[in-house]
């Protein structure tokens, strides 16, 4: 592992386990970018666009689940329906065992949990949205609204970390926030997404 990935790796660990504030999603970033250009060939610097990575069918704006397990599970299965995974409950599973370091909710409403697990066939995003789950731990103690799922094959050894770092770019944005929040279908979502992307 190089400076660079030593670096990202870092700054994501404390993000995770709640140690950093949006000063330092910023350094991420940042560090994403400036390091990231410095060690790699420009043909070399990878640009994540979120929108390339997520399937319209796996964007669920009325989950019917009432809690976080209820919700994990729901939005698993889509996933597994569309291909993604292997195995529902395992990658669940995963997920809340990423869960035990530190909750994953990061605030304002949204929440980004994420697993690198062998039960994923390729790396993607779930999105979903629901009437407000309560018992999912939040750095400002706000029900839980929207969720970005990210789901990363356990192979996979960098991906994670660059799609963290273009999905805080994004929860940096207020309007983009609102405009995930009252998006009418899932496939105005996908367009606010690309959008960002331009």
């Amino acid at each position: 592992m190089n400076f660079y990935h030593k670096t990202i790796t870092v700054l994501t660990l404390n993000i995770q386990k709640g140690i950093i504030n949006l000063t330092s999603w910023r350094l991420l970033i940042e560090t994403n970018e400036t390091l990231g250009a410095y060690f790699k060939k420009p043909e070399e610097v990878i640009i994540m666009k979120i929108s390339e990575l997520i399937d319209e069918k796996n964007i669920n704006l009325t989950l019917s689940g009432s809690n976080k397990e209820e919700i994990f599970n729901e939005m698993a299965e889509s996933l597994f329906q569309t291909g993604y995974l292997t195995n529902t409950k395992k990658f669940v599973k995963d997920l809340f065992k990423r869960e035990k370091e530190c909750s994953t909710g990061i605030g304002g409403g949204f929440a980004i949990p994420h697993a690198k697990s062998k039960h994923v066939k390729e790396a993607t995003i779930a999105i979903g949205r629901t009437e407000g789950i309560k018992d999912y731990e939040t750095m400002d103690g706000s029900d839980v609204n929207c969720i970005f799922m990210i789901a990363v094959p356990k192979n996979n050894s960098d991906i994670h970390l660059t799609i963290l770092s273009s999905l805080a770019r994004k929860m940096m944005d207020d309007t983009f926030k609102n405009d995930i929040l009252s998006a009418k279908d899932p496939r105005e979502v996908l367009e606010i997404l690309s959008n960002e992307e331009v």
